[in-house]
């Protein structure tokens, strides 16, 4: 007898797969990123059609079988109307989704990332919702799930000699994820130094709540 799962998610994307069946990338509460296989789900006589739809809280029900999990139901639990009918709050919103189905590792629960895409979405969908804040809310997402995952770069040293670099000219490196000093290295010809406390500054606008709607 097939075990049955249930849990709330938020489709990151889709495609599709056979006569017509679609795959949905979807980051679930409990489960983490997981694929599910929506059998028939593109014949206009699915059960499925209307609970699978973007920039929603899904109530998902799924069976694991030897080559994959097959999805039996889907209820939007939460719409998010106020995303779904402004094509630039779409925009973010699909920016968002694209940065976790990259950054993160499939069937991990990931209770903060959960708790950072609802707050975001919680905020994304809000009726009034000035520019900049609409502009700055990819960016803030994409910091804080870098950070989650591991990958936040470091910022009180210097990543070359280890040294401390409030005192020194410095800039930001990518490729090797942090602060550098000049002592040791240069940035590119093109590029001056901004200095440590404009790198601290633009960092902290990106990890601290933009207001009360962020919290992770």
């Amino acid at each position: 007898m097939a075990t049955y799962y249930r849990t709330p998610g938020i489709i990151l994307t889709s495609f599709n797969t056979g006569e017509a069946d679609r795959i949905f990338v979807v980051f679930t509460e409990l489960f983490g990123k997981i694929r599910l296989r929506a059998v028939s789900q593109r014949k206009i006589t699915s059960k499925l059609r209307g609970g699978l739809v973007s920039c929603a809280v899904v109530d998902l029900e799924f069976i694991q079988g030897k080559v994959g999990k097959t999805l039996t139901a889907a209820e939007v639990e939460i719409h998010y109307s106020n995303i779904a009918k402004d094509m630039k709050r779409l925009r973010t919103a699909f920016s968002i989704f694209r940065s976790m189905d990259v950054l993160l590792s499939q069937e991990q629960e990931e209770q903060a990332a959960w708790r950072l895409i609802m707050n975001s979405l919680y905020a994304l969908n809000q009726k009034t919702l000035d520019v900049k804040t609409l502009n700055l809310l990819p960016y803030h997402f994409l910091w804080n799930l870098v950070s989650l995952t591991g990958y936040k770069p470091h910022l009180n040293s210097c990543v070359s000699c280890k040294g401390g670099v409030e005192d020194r000219d410095v800039f930001f490196h990518a490729i090797d994820g942090g602060i550098k000093c000049t002592r040791l290295d240069s940035p590119s010809k093109n590029t001056a130094p901004p200095g440590y406390s404009k790198i601290r500054m633009g960092f902290s606008n990106l990890t601290f709540p933009l207001f009360l709607y962020f919290t992770v």
